[in-house]
């Protein structure tokens, strides 16, 4: 337990930043207070973090578009992948690899048999980790979705 410097309300340590002497909640709240006095401050400071932020985003999306440039072989079914996408965002989910296409252990080919579809969350969870039982389940999430199996998608 800890005293609020601010509020001088008596909360939880998991109720503070870690090494502060304010509560997230007063924080919070002269965060919001500080960007209303000095409006043009914080609007200069929220366009130079953009424009920095839209040269790191220009820059890994270049990576990954080359990445899967070269996971892709010249004997993989394009027309199925697309196909698995359009099923994907048909359906509110996201593609993932089962075998992530850069991983220290494994790297995994751009092919319809690699690809799945599954909710966002589960994909933010799962990260670029590989797990040989996550690879041996695909075809439960696949059933739990309505698909029939992951390397047959029919028309």
């Amino acid at each position: 337990m800890k005293e609020c410097n601010t509020c001088y309300k008596v909360k939880p340590l998991d109720a503070y930043y870690p090494r502060a002497a304010r509560c997230k909640t007063c924080c919070v709240q002269a965060a919001k207070q500080w960007k209303e006095d000095n409006r043009n401050s914080a609007l200069e400071h929220q366009r130079r973090s953009n424009k920095n932020r839209q040269e790191q985003r220009r820059i890994e999306c270049n990576m990954r578009r080359k990445r899967v440039k070269t996971a892709t072989p010249p004997w993989a079914d394009k027309q199925e992948i697309k196909y698995v996408y359009s099923l994907a965002a048909e359906r509110g989910l996201v593609v993932d690899h089962i075998v992530p296409l850069n991983h220290k252990l494994v790297c995994g080919l751009h092919v319809p048999d690699n690809l799945r579809c599954i909710p966002v969350s589960m994909n933010a969870t799962k990260g670029n980790k590989f797990y040989q039982e996550v690879a041996s389940q695909h075809a439960a999430v696949a059933a739990s979705f309505g698909i029939r199996t992951l390397s047959k998608w029919g028309k």
